[in-house]
């Protein structure tokens, strides 16, 4: 059995539609596991009780890949020693905060979030086991340059799409490669 934790976007939760494509493409040895994450992101303390939530669900629940969607894949980032998938990943909360969900956010709590960011540890594994799916469409934003500093390169992938990624975006390129690296293992 692969245990596979779906972390979603902002403003979504555990019903997620991604959430609901991914388990339903699937084969009978796939659990997918979800769950709702806080979307209140005006203090970094609830990131951090997000990312602390994440860790503690796949020890419990013994996951093998996260699959994460944009501020999701911020909190999959900081989850070191398990295979992710970061869909469209917002890589730089702070950037995005002000811009989009925090209009209002001090400036002292985007300094946290700056150097959570910073605190991210990358280890071998991680640097291998985390691939990057961009959508070339994307309207909100694109950290693909990053994603090829931080990570292997060869684990980059482009789809045409949005931001949101779309059913048969989630069919066509996420499914298969979920089970290639399984696969693999």
């Amino acid at each position: 059995m692969t245990n596979i934790l779906y972390i979603h976007g902002y403003g979504s939760d555990a019903n997620s539609t991604t959430g609901g494509e991914i388990r339903s493409a699937l084969d009978e040895s796939f659990k997918v596991v979800t769950h709702s994450f806080s979307n209140d992101y005006g203090t970094v303390s609830t990131m951090i009780d997000n990312i602390e939530l994440a860790r503690n669900i796949i020890e419990t629940q013994n996951i093998n890949q996260v699959v994460a969607s944009s501020m999701g894949a911020f909190i999959a980032m900081n989850c070191t020693g398990v295979t992710k998938m970061l869909i469209n990943p917002c890589m730089k909360p702070s950037e995005q905060l002000k811009l989009r969900v925090v209009p209002d956010i001090s400036s002292s709590e985007l300094k946290k979030y700056e150097d959570l960011e910073a605190s991210i540890d990358i280890s071998n594994f991680d640097f291998n086991n985390t691939y990057g799916f961009f959508a070339t469409r994307d309207e909100l934003f694109s950290y693909m340059d990053l994603f090829n500093s931080f990570y292997n390169p060869d684990n980059c992938f482009t789809f045409d799409g949005e931001h949101r990624i779309s059913a048969t975006n989630i069919h066509k390129e996420i499914i298969p490669k979920i089970y290639d690296i399984r696969n693999s293992k």
